[in-house]
This record gives C-alpha cells, sequence and structure tokens, in this order.
C-alpha cells in the first residue's frame, strides 16, 4: 500500500528529515505546505483532496476540509486538542480522528510556573532595563503563601499542581469534569471548588483546560469581575477560553494585575492587539509543549496513529520510538 499524506504541523515538518527513510520505507509519501501558524479551510479545501491523510497542528480541519478530502482514511492531530477539527463530520465519513493526549502535561506545565514567576519577578523587564543601559530595581512580589487557582484538572493541570508546592504557593483547583482523587489532594494540598467560588480566593488564575462550547470564554468578564483586585492571569491552552477583549477592559482599569498568555483568540497575534501596550503582559507564541524532548515523543505517537489509521503494519520504530 502507498499512502499520500499531508503535514502542516510545523512542529513535526522541522524534523521530518529523520523520518523520511522510515516513511518511504511504509509506502508513505508526504507533502508539508508552508504555514506560519496553521492552515485555514480555504488553504486546505483546494488541496486536501489529493491525500490519504493529514497530521494537522491546529490547522482548520473543518466540515468544508472533510467533505473536499474524498480520499482521506485518517485525520492525525500532532498534540492533544482537536478543536479545530470537525470530528462529527469525520465521524460521519467514518474517518477516524487521533491525537496524542497526556504528552505534553510537564512541559505545559513548566511554561505555565515560568510565566508565574516573571509576572511576580519581572525578569523580562529587568533584562531589557539591563540592555539599554538601566540598571533596573524593580520590586517584585513574593509567592510564598500566595493562592494560584487552576482551571482544568487534566494532565496539564495536575502537573502544575504538583509544582504549585515546591514555590510554597497553595493549590486550589476547579474542573466540573475531574474524577475525584483524593489521594492526590492530600499529597499536593489541592483544593478543589466551584470556579465562581475559587475566582475571588486566588492571586494567580491558570487556565489549562480543553477547548469546548462549554469552555468558549469560560472566563468571560463576569468571571474576570470575580477575580481580587491585582490577581493575575494565565493562559497555557487555548485562547478562546478567555474572552480576551474583556480581559484587555480588566487590564486597563488595573482589576488584573498582569497576564502571562501563551495563547490568543486569533494566532498570530495581530500586530494591532491592545495586549501589546502592556508591559505587565507576558506575551507568547503558542510554545509551551515546544521541547526537544517532548516534540520527540509526540512526533513518534502522531506518527503512529498515522500509520494505525492508514491500516500499515509498523516494520520497526521511528527515530526516537
Amino acid at each position: 500500500m502507498t499512502a499520500h499524506v499531508l503535514i502542516p504541523c510545523r512542529q513535526l515538518q522541522s524534523c521530518i528529515d529523520q523520518f523520511r527513510g522510515w516513511l518511504a520505507d511504509h509506502g508513505i509519501t508526504i507533502e508539508l505546505p508552508p504555514t506560519l501558524q496553521h492552515l485555514t479551510e480555504e488553504d486546505l479545501v483546494p488541496i486536501i483532496g489529493r491525500f490519504d491523510a493529514i497530521v494537522a497542528g491546529d490547522d482548520q480541519v473543518s466540515r468544508k476540509v472533510i467533505e473536499a478530502g474524498t480520499r482521506l482514511k485518517v485525520i492525525c492531530k500532532w498534540g492533544i486538542g482537536i478543536d479545530a477539527i470537525d470530528t462529527a463530520a469525520a465521524a460521519e465519513r467514518n474517518i477516524p480522528v487521533y491525537n496524542t493526549p497526556g504528552m505534553f502535561g510537564e512541559e505545559v506545565a513548566d511554561m505555565a510556573l515560568g510565566y508565574v514567576i516573571l509576572l511576580a519577578r519581572p525578569l523580562h523587564l529587568i533584562d531589557r532595563g539591563v540592555r539599554d543601559g538601566v540598571w533596573s530595581k524593580l520590586r517584585g512580589t513574593t509567592l510564598s503563601g500566595l493562592r494560584v487557582g487552576v482551571v482544568g484538572l487534566g494532565s496539564i493541570g495536575r502537573a502544575v499542581v504538583r509544582r504549585l508546592g515546591g514555590f510554597g504557593l497553595l493549590a486550589y483547583g476547579s474542573d466540573p469534569h475531574a474524577t475525584p482523587d483524593p489521594d492526590f489532594d492530600a499529597r499536593t494540598g489541592l483544593t478543589r471548588l466551584p470556579l465562581a467560588e475559587m475566582l475571588p480566593q486566588v492571586d494567580y488564575l491558570i487556565v489549562t483546560c480543553n477547548l469546548t462550547p462549554d469552555s468558549f470564554h469560560l472566563i468571560d468578564a463576569a468571571a474576570l469581575a470575580r477575580l481580587k483586585k491585582g490577581a493575575k492571569v494565565i493562559n497555557v491552552s487555548r485562547g478562546p477560553i478567555i474572552d480576551e477583549k474583556a480581559l484587555i477592559a480588566a487590564l486597563a482599569s488595573g482589576h488584573v494585575g498582569g497576564a502571562g498568555l501563551d495563547v490568543f483568540e486569533e494566532e498570530p497575534l495581530p500586530a494591532d492587539s491592545p495586549l501589546r501596550s502592556f508591559d505587565n503582559v507576558i506575551l507568547g507564541a503558542h510554545n509551551g509543549s515546544n521541547t526537544h524532548e517532548g516534540v520527540d515523543r509526540v512526533n513518534v505517537a502522531a506518527l503512529r496513529n498515522l500509520l494505525r489509521g492508514l491500516g500499515i503494519a509498523e516494520k520497526y520504530p521511528p527515530a526516537g520510538g
């Protein structure tokens, strides 16, 4: 069997040379379209009909794309979130959708704690000042004893909670879908609360939940207003979970005291976004999972999912597998 596969995922593209021989030995040819962040529906509809499979990053695999993909046998998501894939449309055509869950909990949690530290001790601003010839003495905030609320207690949220105690931070969590785990709560000191009850109590709010119809704009103007004045907001999950306009307004008023944002409602972040104007906002590039080790793990998992979906037996492990 031979298969032609579209790989718009930038992370896999960046490492593809180490897998070319393995792919060829399994009868797979590939195309790597140029992309800055992701391909849109308009990008994909004209080309998807030539491919038996797609390994997508955050690309918009919509109903129209799936309907145009007359040869599609499998949709592989590189990473966890499948919010950009119309899974219902895929199911109607009996096209399996595979992702790689549980692969990035540690990496994204590290990034979340990095934002906590930078918002408390503005090393990025001190560095900028020293480079500009200013011997900056910006005063920060002691972390020990502060309360951190984690929205979403999946693999990422739980990894965040495990790290908080090492900094003397008190862990709070909210997730109506999480399975109770008294042992984990006892080990980490986690206090579970409904979101509305948790918000007024925390000094930092970290968003780690999946994007679903229920979580779209979960952190809206009303939720932000429930935070104590000066609380800081961190998002390492998906941009649309936070109402960005409401966050900008809360930052401008001073009610929210800062933000660390790895993700946005529109990516890349538009040049005219007001978020660029705040010194107390740290801007990322949807890069929380991007470590050498994490990328290697997910490359292998995604390619094995590709074989599975195409019905091709694995002859030998992919490089790094």
